[in-house]
């Protein structure tokens, strides 16, 4: 019999464990809209597939980037925590939504699905107090306030529909699954897979970083969170750094900089942002817009440059700037496979790793952390 003969079709469990029989019919009200990263549809521990199981209004959009927007009640909202999000609980009666949007992955797949689907981000936010710590056992939780899909959709329930009746039930179904994955995990002849593989090798590093050191150019980029301004994200400042030959503190020639705002296609930069940025209102005055911006950075670039930066996540503006030249892979990757360590957060790797930065070559947040990649890449 096949692995796949061996599972339940409809909660993909080991038939011996399905969840289909003890998991209730809960007939709420509410619509509720999951919307799923793939990697989370057969994890043995997720807690969405008791939450498909037993909420008769939910539906699933399976995705692992960009996709179409589906139909949506007008008074749709989205449950995620950020700023900006208004509590669930203070929402007056006449605000409460009919449907709930909510995004089933890890923090960081949840975040990603968000940049990348500007109508998932344009959602009105909401968040949740949870009623209690999160019942997770076998994943841990960033902090103290978040929950499981399961717990957070559960919660939510509560709060527009008490009259309800079910809900809780789903969380006993939760509680065994994780009981029957422990009793898994703590026996006699189960061995953690980790312990059998056997180490990889750390990748080369690139070619270009230590024989054509002048060509490669390090971008940086800091844009506008939705969360603040509404809307899709968008970019409000995109500067570069060319050549990564030199001392680790060697200053930056001022022919090798490419600096330039954006000019705001919404609300201007508020207090609070042009504070984390470390730049005045003034500089956003004769900013060229994303278009004019685009021109520059095609004049600026080199046929023979090797573009990298710091996070990957960076490159998806080179796209969007049409931008489709070399490109060397993200410094952060290269560097925790050479080193076969985690470089933590540009802020604080200089320090910790005691290297030598040049002077920031650029005014405000942004020059600070491209001196901090250029170290780095020296």
């Amino acid at each position: 019999m096949s692995a796949g003969a061996r599972r339940c079709p409809r909660c993909a469990k080991p038939r011996a464990h399905c969840l289909c029989a003890r998991t209730p019919s809960v007939d709420h009200r509410t619509r509720v809209l999951l919307v799923q990263h793939r990697r989370e549809l057969r994890h043995p521990v997720g807690s969405a597939r008791i939450a498909r199981l037993g909420l008769r209004r939910l539906e699933t959009l399976l995705v692992d980037d960009a996709v179409p927007a589906p139909p949506l009640a007008d008074d749709a909202v989205l449950l995620f925590p950020g700023e900006g999000a208004r509590a669930l609980e203070e929402l007056p009666a006449d605000e409460r939504p009919s449907q709930l949007v909510a995004v089933d992955g890890t923090w960081r797949h949840a975040r990603r699905l968000l940049r990348e689907n500007p109508w998932l981000a344009a959602l009105p936010r909401v968040s949740l107090r949870p009623r209690a710590p999160s019942r997770y056992r076998l994943r841990r939780q960033p902090a103290a306030h978040c929950v499981s899909t399961l717990e957070c959709l559960v919660d939510a329930l509560h709060l527009l529909e008490p009259e309800t009746r079910g809900l809780d039930a789903l969380l006993e179904v939760f509680d065994a699954q994780e009981d029957q994955q422990l009793v898994y995990q703590d026996g006699p002849d189960t061995t953690p897979r980790y312990q059998q593989r056997r180490p990889r090798p750390a990748r080369a590093l690139p070619t270009a970083l230590r024989e054509e050191p002048g060509r490669v150019v390090v971008v940086y980029a800091e844009s506008a969170p939705p969360a603040i301004y509404g809307g899709p994200r968008r970019l409000v400042r995109w500067s570069a750094l060319r050549g990564v030959d030199g001392a680790g503190d060697a200053p930056v020639p001022d022919a090798a900089r490419f600096d330039a705002l954006v000019a705001a296609e919404g609300p201007p930069p508020c207090a609070g942002h042009l504070e984390h940025m470390a730049l005045p209102a003034a500089a956003f005055e004769d900013a060229p817009t994303f278009g004019e911006l685009a021109d520059r950075w095609r004049r600026w670039r080199r046929p023979d440059d090797l573009v990298t930066a710091w996070h990957p996540a960076l490159f998806g503006w080179l796209d969007a700037l049409g931008d489709d030249g070399p490109r060397l892979p993200a410094l952060r990757g290269v560097w925790a496979n050479v080193t076969r360590e985690r470089p933590g957060s540009l802020d604080v790797l200089p320090a910790h790793r005691g290297l030598a930065t040049p002077p920031p070559p650029l005014p405000g947040r942004a020059g600070r952390r491209l001196a901090a990649a250029l170290a780095a890449a020296r």
